[in-house]
């Protein structure tokens, strides 16, 4: 196979550094595939800013300067950025060519895994999907993403389909294959104990707390001891709260930090069961290597695994400890294992040197002008691209309307699962939100209040605009007009002044009242006259407890002639 030929190709990473970077191990090995499968007219170089060239002893690495210098001079020069976070420079870099570039992106862990942890790892992954909302937007960047399930998630961001292409990331343990392996693993000959196996970045989305409820019960229902391994580069915050969790629950769990490739290789050749419960993963590189290892999976088949792991009998769509438990402890049935075992030596043939190769040869074609049928047809449904007539017409159009300017449109990823994780969110933003108003009640300064603007409220009629609502009145409305904004209200008594203007007559009467947790506490007659006459339009009420969801109503008592508008409601602490 030979792909590439003729072109000048830049791959570029930031890091090169680090012995274990699997973004820097996935860089070298495109870069070699390329350069390996191409002709000798081809010139395939690669380039980082910071690096160790005896990381690498058969790759010439070059610095960020030689990058500019050759792609500066070689306005033809193919880049592919590998990325792994925001690099404003080469961002800049990218996105001001007039020649395409493609972006290898690994995915981002999403922001509300840490929000109850560390709001600075939230803001630097939304910093990172909002960064690559920007590359989107730049027609001559193109994406090859590590997995299906990344590309949806690229495309829910906006991405278009003939601008993505899969490519499976690099593994170390491409070349080994389970032939042979795991022999002497068995659950049932364990008598020694159990030991547990996953590999990766000890975070809070990777399902730790899960592993140890799993390697508690196993330990209960078996009477065997279990040593929880956990290899991988220790989150700071996580030691701490991972060790007391594990004690808490009477589990061995080992935190080795990151480990050498020997070391590794170890641990899979000493466990008996891989468990993997991590919440978001862009591949999941681990699972596959340990079923090259020849050790048996036990999985939650989520995010890139709802694909992966198709066909895989303990891959469970569903998270179910119980049903994570019985799998390891099943696994003591040799029949059972060499079953799991055998199915896993067909899912490993989804993922080997041919298919990436191909992927990346693909990827390369889709570049050129006029590949975008394929990768059109591609996003169709396969019910749809059996119809061969009806999905040909259907591409053919796509393109030709292509050209056609749209404007952006946010919409949701299709999923429209809610989680504890966003339930845990919105109560914290909307608590913090109401205790920052709290602080403006506080009797200081001249005029002590808190504004809920217009926007805040719902209505059942009227129209909006920036500075408030307006409602005719000629029509009889029934029930409130307007009411909200349902904001948790610390103890104390207050007044609450409806800022009301109308025209069209000399003065019209509305029934206002406020509730506090869905009673009615407090009531009145507000009374707006036209030309801005001032008319005290207050409603005072107590609150008897903390953290009662406070309303303000409005109602009509007449129809007439006039024109409410209407900006918000001002409250003071008494």
């Amino acid at each position: 196979m030979k792909y590439g030929e003729g072109r000048r190709v830049a791959f570029l990473v930031q890091g090169l550094f680090e012995v274990s970077d699997s973004i820097g191990f996935d860089c070298v090995y495109q870069y070699q595939r390329l350069r390996d499968c191409s002709n000798s007219h081809a010139d395939v170089r690669i380039f980082a800013e910071r690096f160790v060239q005896a990381n690498y002893p058969d790759v010439f690495i070059e610095d960020i300067t030689s990058f500019y210098d050759w792609t500066s001079e070689n306005a033809d020069v193919l880049i592919i950025y590998h990325y792994c976070g925001q690099w404003r420079e080469i961002d800049d870099y990218l996105t001001n060519r007039d020649m395409p570039s493609v972006v290898r992106w690994h995915n981002n862990t999403p922001p509300w895994f840490y929000m109850s942890s560390g709001v600075s790892n939230a803001v630097h992954t939304i910093s990172g999907y909002s960064n690559i909302l920007d590359l989107i937007d730049c027609k001559n960047i193109y994406f090859w993403v590590n997995s299906d399930f990344t590309r949806r998630q690229l495309l829910a961001l906006g991405g278009q389909v003939e601008r993505v292409s899969t490519v499976f990331p690099a593994s170390r343990y491409l070349d080994r294959t389970p032939e042979g392996e795991n022999s002497k693993r068995d659950v049932a000959q364990a008598d020694d104990g159990i030991d547990l196996l996953f590999v990766g970045r000890i975070v809070q989305h990777k399902g730790y707390k899960g592993l140890i409820l799993v390697a508690r019960r196993v330990a209960e229902v078996t009477g065997s001891s279990v040593r929880l391994h956990l290899p991988g580069r220790i989150d700071v915050a996580m030691r701490k709260e991972l060790g007391e969790f594990a004690n808490e629950h009477h589990v061995d769990a080992r935190l080795y930090g990151e480990v050498s490739e020997a070391e590794l290789a170890r641990l899979y050749d000493l466990a008996h069961v891989f468990v993997c419960l991590s919440e978001h993963e862009g591949f999941g590189l681990p699972v596959f290597e340990a079923m090259a290892c020849g050790l048996p999976v036990v999985a939650w088949a989520n995010t890139a695994f709802s694909d992966l792991l198709v066909g895989h009998p303990f891959g469970f769509k569903e998270y179910n400890i119980n049903a994570f438990v019985a799998a390891v402890i099943s696994l003591g049935d040799s029949t059972i294992r060499d079953r799991v075992l055998e199915i896993q030596t067909e899912i490993l043939k989804k993922y080997d040197h041919d298919i990436i190769s191909d992927q990346l040869k693909q990827g390369l074609e889709n570049l050129s002008k006029g590949s975008s049928y394929d990768l059109l047809l591609q996003g169709l449904t396969p019910h749809l691209r059996r119809e061969e007539v009806l999905s040909g017409e259907l591409v053919n159009a796509a393109i030709s309307s292509r050209n056609i300017t749209v404007g952006p449109i946010v919409h949701d990823s299709g999923s429209n699962l809610y989680s504890q994780y966003d339930l845990d969110i919105y109560r914290e933003f909307l608590n913090k939100r109401s205790e920052e108003r709290r602080v403006l009640l506080s009797p200081v300064g001249p005029d002590p209040h808190v504004l809920f603007h217009s926007s805040e409220f719902s209505r059942n009629a009227g129209s909006a605009d920036e500075r408030g609502v307006c409602f005719s009145l000629d029509t009889k409305h029934s029930g409130h007009i307007l009411f909200g904004p349902y904001i948790h209200f610390p103890a104390g008594r207050y007044s609450a002044e409806f800022l009301l203007e109308v025209t069209g007559v000399t003065e019209v009467s509305l029934a206002a009242d406020v509730t506090a947790d869905g009673k009615c506490i407090a009531e009145g007659t507000l009374w707006v006259r036209a030309g801005g006459a001032k008319v005290v339009n207050d409603v005072a009420f107590t609150i008897h407890e903390d953290d009662m969801v406070v309303e303000f109503r409005i109602a009509l008592k007449e129809k007439s002639a006039a024109t409410l508008q209407f900006d918000g409601v001002k409250v003071r602490q008494k």
